[in-house]
């Protein structure tokens, strides 16, 4: 078990650590840093199990500490890139919770919990020792459950059994008979070849769509199967004018729309939280998007409505809402939290959340849905069955061509 503490104040922690060595640990495990230059360097070179992290804390170590700018920073980089090794359980610490209530309004939506630090009682130490332990119990039972199970290479999530999870089983993937995970979730494994190499997948869909679903699959499909790489697959409302029906989004970017304050005058006070896919498949998928012949072949190939024109793959961002949209008027104001969002689906947030805070390591995460309406009053189903296979084709070709870069 691996240990990071950021603070400034490096003379309050010498019982603390001590306390951290009498449940085992290793000294050697337990890396005290005074600033947030070194702490990111750390972070770059290693996973840790737990991250105490001063909220006010400098960037050189000569400096004083009278700013979160610093923090904040860190937290940013640790839930929206792939800039750090993401630890299991962030802690944040404060001499005096009262003189920072603006950094704490930011921090306390990435944080396990702040302790307030005190010379005078050792209650804060208490506090942290106690969460150490527990996670050290449950980093013991998963490592004894990890060893019982190999780790997969890909996990595929999609909201529907059909159209979508029924295109990604016609993928030439040697997929198995269903197995089931738990008495609502079954599961599919299958294989696929990059660069000579096998790599291990199973697809699974939720049990129902929407945000809440999405989660609980991904986490519990994370737990049981440590994939290096999680995504999702399927189908989405496009933005009229940047994407066409069955033209495919890689979401780099993608946040809950719904997020924030109703307040009393009916206005939305938006708080979005965003989230990024791994840059390392990103830049994959813009490799992809020049090779023109692919994509004109999956429209040949396509055996279902007419198709009239060859899809495309767009990067950009993805809307996440709990909602099924037929209203231009919630479009216009999803447009308006972000000027280059091209698509609004239900499920991709929380497939997303789920892998930023997945155990160490967690999964790279990544999802690309193809368009099947544009979320207004002409709404209907006539091309899902197209998205759905534009999606699983993409994905095909992405996975195929590249996993022995970003999965290794």
């Amino acid at each position: 078990m691996r240990i990071l503490i950021a603070d400034d104040q490096t003379q309050r922690y010498k019982k603390l650590i001590a306390k951290i060595t009498d449940l085992g640990i290793l000294r050697d495990d337990i890396h005290l840093v005074s600033s947030a230059k070194d702490a990111s360097e750390k972070l770059e070179e290693h996973y840790y199990d737990v991250f105490i992290l001063d909220i006010l804390l400098p960037l050189w170590s000569e400096d004083t500490g009278d700013s979160g700018t610093y923090s904040q920073d860190i937290l940013l980089s640790l839930y929206n890139s792939d800039e750090f090794k993401k630890p299991r359980v962030i802690i944040g610490i404060t001499g005096d919770k009262s003189t920072v209530q603006k950094e704490l309004a930011s921090f306390n939506s990435h944080l396990w919990g702040v302790v307030e630090y005190s010379e005078s009682c050792s209650m804060w130490e208490e506090l942290i020792i106690k969460s150490i332990d527990y996670i050290k119990s449950s980093v013991i039972q998963l490592d004894v459950d990890t060893n019982l199970k190999p780790s997969v290479d890909l996990v595929i999530v999609c909201a529907l059994k059909a159209p979508e999870l029924s295109e990604i089983l016609k993928l030439d993937w040697n997929w198995q008979d269903p197995e089931p995970l738990n008495d609502k979730l079954f599961y599919q494994r299958g294989s696929f070849t990059s660069n000579g190499k096998t790599y291990s997948v199973v697809a699974a869909h939720c049990e129902r769509v929407g945000m809440v679903s999405s989660t609980l699959t991904c986490t519990n499909l994370i737990y049981h199967f440590s994939p290096k790489v999680i995504t999702m697959t399927g189908i989405c409302a496009g933005i009229k004018g940047k994407v066409s029906l069955g033209d495919i989004i890689f979401a780099d970017l993608v946040w809950d729309y719904q997020n924030g304050k109703r307040l009393e005058n009916g206005q939305h006070d938006i708080d979005p939280h965003q989230v990024a896919a791994a840059l390392c498949i990103k830049a994959h998928a813009q490799q992809l998007q020049g090779d023109s012949n692919l994509f004109k072949e999956i429209a040949i190939n396509y055996d279902g409505v007419d198709i009239t024109s060859r899809p495309k793959l767009h990067i950009g961002p993805i809307a996440v809402g709990s909602s099924v949209l037929e209203d231009q008027n919630i479009v216009e104001n999803i447009k308006q939290q972000n000027r280059k969002v091209i698509g609004i689906e239900m499920e991709t947030y929380g497939v997303y959340y789920s892998a930023i805070n997945a155990p160490s390591p967690p999964p790279k995460v990544f999802a690309m849905k193809s368009v099947c309406d544009f979320a207004d009053a002409e709404k209907n189903d006539n091309y899902q069955e197209y998205a759905a296979y534009t999606s699983a084709q993409a994905l095909k070709a992405l996975v195929e061509r590249y996993s022995h870069n970003f999965i290794g």
